[in-house]
C-alpha cells in the first residue's frame, strides 16, 4: 500500500493511484476507503506495524469534507501518562504545578477537522474513560476547568495490537472498543500481497535513486527470489529501507543477493541462492514454485488445516484460498 510518484502530499492523490497493488487484498482496502471517506463515521484502522495505518487515515481524512479542516495526528505511545489528559483535552492556568498560562489541547484545535489516535491500544485504562466520554458527548472538559466545550471531529483510530485480545485481556475498555470499531478496515502485512512485491520494489527503487542521488540499478533474480522469501517483519517500512540500503551499498551494474541486508530472525542467512533452483527457470516460475512449496509444507505440518498453515505462514486465511485457487488453475 505505497504511494505513486507524485508532486504533492500522496494522500492528495486518487485513491486508486496513492495505493500501489492489484491484489485481492489491497483491492478490497482501496473500496473500503472509498466507501468511508465520505460517511463522517468514526473508525478503526488495524494492521501490523509498517503496514501504512497512517497512509490510509490521511486518504480517508484527504477525500472527506473535512479535508479544508485539520489533520491531528495523536501517537498514544509517545505521550507520557501523566500528560495525556492535558494534551489532549488541555488545561486552564493554575490546574497544576507549572500551568502558568491556558493551553489549548489537541482535540479543540481539531475541531471540524479530523483527530488521528495512533497506537490507540497504548492508551492507559482511566485515558480510556476519558475518550469513551468524549466520543459519546462530543464535548470535553479541559484539566481545572468545569466548563466543557463541544467539540466537532471525525476520529480515526489505529493500532497494530489486537483490541478484540486486549479486551479479552482486560487491557482494553470493550464499550471503547465497539466505539471505535464502528467501521474497521485491517491492512494486509506484506506477505499477504506478495503477488504485489514486483511492482514495490520498482517504486521504492526509483524512490530510493531520486532520494540517494543515484542510478537506478535492476535486480537480479537470485536478489528478487531473497525477497520474495524474507519474512519482513516491519512490512513496507522494512522493505523500503532494505532497498535504499541495498542501491546504497552495491558496487556492481546491478543489485545481487550480496547487496541485501536480510536476515531471518534465527540469524540464518535468508539471502543464500537455492541450490535447487533451475538457473533457466523464468522468475514468475520460480517464485510460484517457491510459493506452492510452502504451502504444501504448512498444510501437511499443520494437517491441512488452513487456519493454522496461514498462521504458520503469516498470511491471511483468505490469501491462502486464493493461493489454493490460483495453483489449481
Amino acid at each position: 500500500m505505497i504511494p505513486h510518484m507524485h508532486t504533492g502530499p500522496v494522500w492528495q492523490q486518487p485513491i486508486e493511484s496513492a495505493l500501489i497493488g492489484q491484489s485481492p487484498e489491497i483491492r478490497v482496502v482501496k473500496e473500503q476507503i472509498g466507501r468511508l471517506a465520505p460517511i463522517d463515521i468514526t473508525t478503526l484502522i488495524q494492521g501490523q506495524s509498517g503496514t501504512g495505518k497512517e497512509l490510509v487515515a490521511r486518504l480517508i481524512h484527504h477525500h472527506s469534507r473535512r479535508r479544508s479542516k485539520p489533520w491531528v495526528a495523536i501517537n498514544c505511545g509517545a505521550i507520557p501518562s501523566d500528560l495525556f489528559e492535558s494534551e489532549l483535552f488541555g488545561h486552564c492556568e493554575g490546574a497544576f504545578t507549572g500551568a502558568n498560562r491556558r493551553k489549548k489541547g489537541l482535540f479543540q484545535m481539531a475541531h471540524r477537522g479530523t483527530v488521528f489516535l495512533d497506537e490507540v491500544g497504548e492508551l492507559p485504562l482511566v485515558m480510556q474513560v476519558k475518550l469513551l466520554r468524549v466520543i459519546e458527548e462530543r464535548s470535553i472538559r479541559p484539566l481545572g476547568s468545569e466548563t466543557e466545550h463541544p467539540i466537532d471531529i471525525r476520529l480515526i483510530a489505529a493500532s497494530h495490537r489486537d483490541l478484540g485480545q486486549m479486551v479479552e485481556q482486560g487491557h482494553f475498555r470493550i464499550d471503547l472498543y465497539h466505539r471505535l470499531k464502528v467501521a474497521q478496515i485491517d491492512l494486509p502485512c506484506l506477505r499477504d500481497i506478495s503477488q504485489d512485491l514486483p511492482q514495490l520494489i520498482s517504486f521504492f527503487l526509483d524512490q530510493a535513486a531520486k532520494e540517494l542521488k543515484l542510478p537506478v540499478k535492476p535486480m537480479t533474480d537470485r536478489a528478487h527470489l531473497a525477497f520474495q522469501r524474507h519474512l519482513f517483519k516491519g512490512n513496507i517500512r522494512e522493505l523500503k529501507h532494505c532497498l535504499s540500503a541495498a542501491l546504497l551499498w552495491s558496487t556492481g551494474p546491478k543489485i545481487d543477493i550480496e547487496d541485501l541486508p536480510l536476515r531471518s530472525p534465527s540469524g540464518i542467512d535468508e539471502t543464500r541462492p537455492d541450490e535447487s533452483l533451475d538457473p533457466c527457470q523464468s522468475l514468475d516460475d520460480s517464485l510460484q514454485r517457491t510459493e506452492q512449496a510452502l504451502i504444501h509444507r504448512a498444510l501437511s505440518e499443520n494437517h491441512q488445516n488452513h487456519r493454522a498453515a496461514a498462521r504458520q505462514l503469516q498470511i491471511s486465511e483468505r490469501s491462502l484460498r486464493y493461493r489454493l485457487k490460483k495453483h489449481q488453475q
